[in-house]
């Protein structure tokens, strides 16, 4: 699964390099939409951990293209709606460049157009299936 998601990081990476038009001295803003620990169902915690692991990861060694790495993380509770107003938020107020999940394929699906309408490059890391 580490490695899963290290390989993902870096396919996003690729696609906000081509993304990114910004000014040299503005932050690459990378928008997140996971599911809290509260419903049990999702390890959205550790997701979002992992997301400000690498971010700080990025950073340390000098940021990506000279730039310095921002990631906005947004909880959705497992809700569709909230997942919308999440990444209406992150498009439109906190200017990111490529939006990784939401968790869920039901929030997935409900940012879809908002996330196409906006030409972002979308990632949600596969999940496991359980037995």
């Amino acid at each position: 699964m580490g490695k899963q998601i290290g390989v993902s990081w870096l396919a996003l990476l690729a696609l906000v390099w081509l993304q990114a038009s910004a000014h040299a001295a503005e932050p690459i803003r990378i928008g997140a939409i996971f599911l809290g620990d509260r419903t049990g169902l999702v390890p959205g915690e550790p997701e979002r951990n992992t997301a400000k692991m690498l971010e700080e990861d990025f950073n340390k060694a000098g940021g990506l293209l000279g730039r310095k790495v921002e990631v906005t993380v947004y909880d959705d509770e497992s809700d569709a709606t909230k997942a919308v107003t999440a990444v209406d938020r992150l498009i439109k107020r906190d200017r990111v460049v490529a939006v990784i999940g939401p968790s869920t394929s039901g929030s997935t699906l409900a940012i879809v157009p908002k996330v196409e309408e906006a030409k972002l490059p979308n990632l949600m890391a596969p999940r496991p299936r359980r037995s």
